[in-house]
């Protein structure tokens, strides 16, 4: 099955009454991802909550109390619905991954060695975060000293970490 074209939509909606047409966004807005959408484009404080939502979302993964509940694949998701966030800016999105970057970090500085894969996963975060900061020049100097801080830790790790390292924030 293939999606509608932006024509055959425009058509649809042209084609109803303003209370369809309501109940249309509202029914819509019920899901997550057309929420923050909409909030992002109509709520000046939406992006501080939703980052702030983001991140107690992956400190709950990333961080938790018992050593047993730390799912690097529930961050992976929790960061591909942060991705699929329409009209996200980029200095949200990187926000959130290098929180996640730092979650994943501090796990390990608590709690020890971690398998190869958990090193693959952090430096994915960590690069998803360099690669949109650099996509704006003002983002990538807010977040620099977190940047910074996360590479002298990689630069202790072991595992391979230090070649993860953005000379940019040394």
């Amino acid at each position: 099955m293939s999606a509608i074209t932006t024509s055959k939509l425009k058509s649809f909606l042209t084609s109803i009454n303003r209370q369809e047409l309501e109940n249309l966004v509202l029914e819509l807005y019920s899901l997550p991802a057309v929420k923050d959408a909409v909030n992002l484009r109509l709520n000046p404080n939406f992006t501080d909550e939703m980052v702030n939502q983001y991140e107690k979302k992956l400190a709950k993964v990333l961080m938790p109390a018992n050593l047993e509940r730390m799912s690097m694949s529930a961050a992976k998701e929790i960061l591909s619905e942060v991705k699929g966030v329409s009209g996200i800016s980029p200095r949200v999105a990187a926000e959130v991954y290098l929180y996640a970057a730092e979650c994943a970090c501090d796990f390990t500085e608590t709690f020890g060695d971690m398998e190869a894969s958990f090193y693959r996963d952090l430096s994915a975060f960590y690069r998803a975060a360099v690669d949109m900061a650099e996509k704006n020049g003002e983002v990538k100097e807010e977040l620099w000293d977190r940047f910074h801080a996360l590479n002298e830790s990689f630069e202790s790790m072991g595992w391979g970490m230090d070649e993860v390292v953005d000379p940019e924030f040394d």
